[in-house]
Parts: structure tokens; sequence; C-alpha cells
């Protein structure tokens, strides 16, 4: 038999796949909110190698080779995954405060405690004023005393006066009636002397009316005398003077410093 020699193979030389580090860019971060910056993992294809065949020695020391491989892929994706999990600190940023007008301060209104009736025995006492002195006290009695007085007085002069005005509308409607009933009598006297071919005379006057005409130079004491009587005091006093038998002595007597007439009643009464 033919002897064959053993092929030899040389070992397939797998190239390690380079895997660059994932660099992180640097994330802006705005002034207010800051967002975490995503990193992507980098995809790290696993190397396939066609199978050969291999002698037994040679396939060992191929797997061993793997398993080293393996086991720095996957140091590889743990390093890449922690780098994920760190948070990237931004930087600090300074807010300025904004500058806020200090709000007037209102004071509070005390709530109105209405007192309940228990509540009423709480209360401090009023202030205790001092009794009035007894002679404060007399004349206060005095005083209302005297005013229930002249309040009655007052009351009862008012009803007196009411009275006696009273009365004296009565007696002027019946002076009126006598004063008119005398001067138709008058007419009609006169009226039945003429019808008759008579002279009718009046009677006397009993009211005159005195004016003083002189000074005070130059009288004589009686005169004088009767004009302070009749109270014509000063020159152009005016009287009225009821006649009788004295009176008409005494103004014959002071005749050149007076005068007199004898008034109606319309005079008299205007």
């Amino acid at each position: 038999p033919a002897e064959v020699a053993p092929a030899v193979v040389a070992p397939a030389e797998v190239a390690p796949a380079a895997v660059a580090p994932a660099v992180a860019a640097p994330a802006e971060v705005a002034p207010a909110v800051v967002a975490p910056a995503e990193v992507a993992p980098a995809a790290v294809a696993p190397a396939v190698a066609a199978p050969a065949e291999v002698a037994p020695a040679e396939v060992a020391l191929v797997k061993d080779e793997e398993m080293a491989e393996s086991d720095d892929e996957e140091e590889l994706a743990e390093d890449v995954e922690m780098a994920d999990d760190e948070e990237v600190t931004p930087a600090p940023v300074y807010i300025a405060p904004a500058q806020v007008a200090p709000a007037p301060v209102v004071p509070a209104k005390e709530p109105v405690k209405i007192l309940a009736k228990s509540d009423k025995t709480d209360i401090a006492p009023a202030m205790v004023v001092a009794a009035k002195p007894a002679s404060l006290l007399k004349k206060e009695a005095r005083a209302a005393q005297l005013a229930t007085k002249n309040a009655a007085s007052s009351k009862a002069l008012a009803i007196m006066k009411a009275a006696r005005r009273k009365e004296i509308v009565k007696k002027t409607a019946n002076y009126y009636k006598q004063y008119e009933a005398a001067d138709k009598e008058e007419v009609r006297l006169a009226r039945e002397a003429k019808a008759n071919g008579n002279y009718y005379v009046p009677a006397e006057a009993r009211l005159a009316l005195v004016v003083r005409l002189r000074g005070v130079n130059n009288i004589p004491p009686k005169p004088r005398k009767i004009m302070k009587l009749m109270r014509l005091r000063q020159i152009n006093n005016g009287v009225f003077i009821k006649l009788n038998k004295a009176s008409r002595e005494m103004l014959r007597i002071a005749e050149p410093y007076i005068t007199f007439g004898y008034p109606t009643s319309k005079p008299s009464e205007r």
C-alpha cells in the first residue's frame, strides 16, 4: 500500500475584530432643562470562520484562541454598557433670581367673637361712677320742681289768654253793634225833627282829644300843672280825656297852650 503523508493544515489565522471605543458626544445642555445624551452601543459583529478540517491538536489550539477572543469581546461589551449607564453631568448654569416687589402686608381682621350666654359672665364689669353729692341732687330736684311748676303756670296762662281774647272779641262785636245803633238813632232823630219843622240838638260829647301846642318856656305854674296831670309833657303830645265838669274846667284854664276836639267813633276805631 502506498504511504500517504499526512497533509499539514496551517491554522487559520482569524484577525480579531477591531472595536473602536464609543465616544459620547457632549450633549448641549439648555439653561433650564438638561437632557441626558443617549449613546448608542457599538454593534460588534462576531467573526465567523469557515470550518476546516484540522488535526485534533490544532483544533484544541483553535478552541483556546476562540475562547480567549470571546472573553475579550465580553469584557469590551461590559465596558460599553458601564459607559452607557454613567450619567452625563452637565456644566453648572447660574440662573439669576427674578426681582419681585414685595407684596403689601395687609393686617388680618380679627374675627368677631359672638359671646354665648355662658360667656357673658366673664365680661369685665363696667366702670363704677361715683355717687353725686347731696347738694347736686338737691339742685337737680329743685330745678325739676321749678320746671314742672313753670310748665303748669305757662299752660294755665295760655288758657287764660285764650279765654280773655275770646271775651275781647265778643265785647268788640257788642261795641260795634252799639255804635251802629247809636248812629242810626241820631239819623232818625234828625230826620224826625226836620219833618216836624224843628232843630235837633245832639247830646254833648263825652270824649275829647287834647293836643299840646306850646313848649315849657313862659308857661304859668297852674297850666303847667294841668298839662302834667293830663300827661302832656312835651309839644305835639295828644291824649284822650273823658269829659266831665272837672275836666272841662281844666281844659278852660290850659286852653291857650292846648287844643282839643270831639272825635267820632270812626277816628277812635282807626
